[in-house]
């Protein structure tokens, strides 16, 4: 799981580096010019649908956001929100690598986990620190150390 290059063989984690089609999420190098010019909205749009699931999206982007994309599909996000995003999305495949599908991915992250003092992924995604105690406990589950 190294965070600078990251090569999933898992189909769905492909699935959703291919909702953003001009940037290979899956290298640091991808992320950055993802995040320079921002992410469109349509693409944002079209991974929310894809993952069935706003919440993920809502400390980064906030409630305006999901009502007001729709109507501004062309518009796209600063830097600052495209690096939340692309940030989230990496966790995302990282995390679809360790559970190996959908269902399982999105229940995970709702779920509370002791790890995390008994928070979900979710209400912790939007934080940098927050990706950061997720990413370790993914760590631990892949590698199968719970010490």
């Amino acid at each position: 799981m190294d965070p600078t290059y990251y090569r999933s063989t898992n189909d769905w984690s492909n699935q959703i580096n291919s909702l953003v089609p001009d940037f290979d999420l899956s290298t640091i190098q991808g992320r950055w010019l993802a995040v320079m010019p921002g992410l469109k909205r349509s693409e944002v749009q079209d991974v929310v649908g894809f993952l069935g699931s706003e919440s993920i999206f809502m400390s980064v982007l906030g409630e305006d956001y999901l009502l007001d994309a729709e109507s501004n599909r062309d518009a796209r996000l600063s830097s600052a929100e495209s690096d939340q995003v692309v940030a989230i999305l990496f966790l995302i495949m990282q995390t679809a690598d360790v559970f190996g599908d959908k269902e399982r991915t999105i229940r995970w992250l709702s779920s509370s986990i002791p790890l995390l003092e008994g928070k979900t992924p979710t209400e912790l995604i939007g934080l940098d620190v927050g990706r950061s105690l997720i990413t370790q406990v993914l760590k631990k589950m892949h590698f199968g150390d719970f010490s």
